[in-house]
């Protein structure tokens, strides 16, 4: 169910699709991890992460592997790097705060309850965490408050110039920098605070 809707809206908000995924569901998480290797191709070391951080994997080669203990919202996060990956391509490999941010955001406002939490405490400069590399060793140090912290930068992003800027600047990822891809999109901010994309 959650898989469903958050497709549904996806697709509507993105205006994209990926190709269509396998679902895989699991009762038990020995089964789940197994696949992962198994089926999903991971290395011992990426299961093994998986396991150790209880953290869930996003489509894989076309299969969706989903645990029962999978909430909803971490199913429309895992989901939302599908549609993502759809519309800025390759160039997902120089944006991965964006990717992550937009993921987080929109897992909580599809399927969650709208509240991305506001960061707390120290900031992780956005230059840092641009590769997955950069990503993976943030992780290390600050795990949950990096997600809190891009899908807080994206949620202002979105409210000041709109979901659509948003969906703009990663297709502009195919071809751009992700500096100019951010730059492409042109905001007119009224006197009353509103503000909408061009």
């Amino acid at each position: 169910e959650a898989f469903d809707r958050a497709w549904a809206a996806l697709e509507t908000s993105t205006g994209v699709a990926p190709a269509r995924l396998t679902l895989r569901l699991y009762g038990r998480l020995e089964d789940f991890y197994r696949d992962l290797g198994a089926v999903g191709r991971l290395s011992e070391s990426e299961v093994a992460f998986y396991r150790r951080s209880g953290a869930f994997p996003r489509p894989i080669r076309g299969d969706f592997f989903i645990p029962d203990e999978m909430e909803p919202q971490v199913v429309c996060h895992e989901l939302s790097h599908a549609f993502v990956e759809a519309l800025a391509g390759g160039g997902l490999r120089k944006a991965k705060w964006l990717d992550e941010g937009y993921a987080e955001w929109s897992g909580t406002l599809r399927c969650g309850d709208g509240a991305v939490p506001v960061a707390r405490g120290e900031w992780v400069p956005l230059a840092s965490l641009a590769t997955s590399e950069q990503w993976r060793a943030g992780m290390q140090r600050h795990q949950k408050a990096l997600y809190a912290e891009v899908g807080f930068v994206v949620r202002v992003l979105v409210e000041y110039a709109g979901e659509a800027a948003v969906l703009s600047a990663l297709r502009a990822l195919r071809t751009k920098d992700l500096e100019t891809a951010l730059r492409t999109v042109e905001v007119d901010a009224t006197i009353d605070g509103d503000a909408n994309a061009r």
